[in-house]
């Protein structure tokens, strides 16, 4: 039987998710199998920081089963894109830091092209509602438009270089002969890896971007992302196949993750400011020229059981749900949480208890973790 494991944050991202996929990906060799992390939702503008083995490493384009060994797959759903640029440099750092990075890449992937990147940073709608500079949205709105430069990824080098050209002149921008040479040569590394045979792997780990309350469909609009979060629920609460069509023989595990407080990046929700917070001793999280502020304060389970509701969670048979409850060492004297439109206060040893209460999902297993280590305990 294949299991199936969606990592997804409940929030506006930062949530723990790189950390959660490491420790799955641990628990998967440990048990004598073979995992592979798909990287789907979006494009290389994660930030998911593991630890392990000496290294520590901020994965945008690679899954967080990478300081592991475990290969990553970027899918070619419509909601995913590649940027080979942004791939081939993160591939150099791991390199330099003494690993053998695995990855495939799905022909039919999205390709994000160094033109849409200049364009996402001079969009005014884009820089005001929020966004990492990564050239998601132009991608999506550039497809939207019927202007695909795909099938890109394996077409041949003059076919490449003709459609950069053509995506050149949808943005009416003057060529960069030394940007488009980096782009094609990057895209040619790409073209040289194997294509995977999703057979050799029995433990499967989706690793989403983002947050839920930046879905696409769900979130908080119009401070969101393009894509889907929740690919396999259609947006009448339908439960539709997922991105590896997943048969009644398959083990489907959602583990839904959380910090103990709110984090949000750029423009849009404003947390409650904290009185008892400790901040961790290390953020990978740092203010940026495109999101601004980074900003944490009280957790709103409000929010987050929005997010549930709106992303139909609870409509999905057969699924088993976990919660990961990270951060735990950030609370401080009291606990404070958003709930019913009110902020309460609760005692720290209360404080995991007091959220897996207020969700409105059962769950399987709740695991806790601290900042920013990759281990996660099951809660008693």
């Amino acid at each position: 039987m294949r299991k199936i494991q969606y990592v997804i944050g409940t929030q506006f991202g930062d949530e723990g998710k790189g950390k959660t996929v490491q420790y799955l990906c641990k628990e998967a060799i440990k048990e004598g199998k073979s995992p592979l992390v798909v990287r789907y939702c979006s494009g290389p503008q994660a930030s998911h920081t593991v630890m392990g083995n000496g290294n520590t490493h901020i994965c945008a384009s690679f899954g967080s089963g990478v300081l592991l060994g475990v290969p990553t797959l970027i899918l070619d759903d419509t909601d995913t894109f590649v940027d080979p640029i942004a791939l081939r440099a993160e591939y150099d750092v791991l390199k330099s830091k003494g690993l053998d990075p695995k990855f495939y890449v799905s022909e039919n992937c999205n390709i994000i092209t160094p033109y849409d990147v200049i364009a996402n940073r001079q969009n005014e709608d884009s820089l005001r509602n929020g966004t990492c500079g990564c050239g998601v949205w132009e991608t999506m709105r550039r497809n939207l438009c019927d202007f695909n430069c795909g099938p890109f990824l394996f077409d041949s080098t003059e076919n490449n270089i003709e459609s950069l050209k053509r995506v050149r002149e949808f943005y009416g921008f003057e060529q960069n002969q030394e940007l488009e040479n980096k782009f094609i040569e990057d895209l040619t590394f790409i073209k040289q890896q194997p294509l995977i045979n999703d057979c050799d792997y029995d433990v499967i780990i989706m690793e989403s971007s983002q947050g839920l309350l930046l879905d696409g469909r769900f979130g908080l609009k119009p401070y969101i992302t393009p894509a889907q979060i929740m690919p396999f629920v259609d947006t009448l609460g339908n439960v539709r196949s997922s991105i590896i069509n997943p048969t009644e023989d398959n083990d489907i595990e959602i583990y839904l993750c959380t910090r103990t407080y709110t984090t949000r990046h750029g423009s849009g929700y404003e947390p409650l400011e904290s009185s008892y917070l400790k901040y961790p001793h290390f953020e990978a999280n740092k203010n940026n020229e495109f999101q601004g502020n980074f900003k944490t304060g009280i957790l709103d389970i409000d929010m987050i059981n929005r997010a549930i509701d709106r992303c139909c969670l609870s409509n999905i048979e057969n699924a088993k749900y976990n919660l990961v409850i990270n951060h735990i060492d950030c609370i401080g004297d009291a606990f404070e949480y958003i709930y019913n439109n009110q902020t309460h206060f609760v005692k720290p040893d209360s404080a995991a208890w007091q959220i897996v209460r207020l969700i409105n999902l059962t769950f399987e297993h709740v695991y806790l973790g601290d900042s920013p280590n990759s281990k996660l305990t099951v809660m008693e």
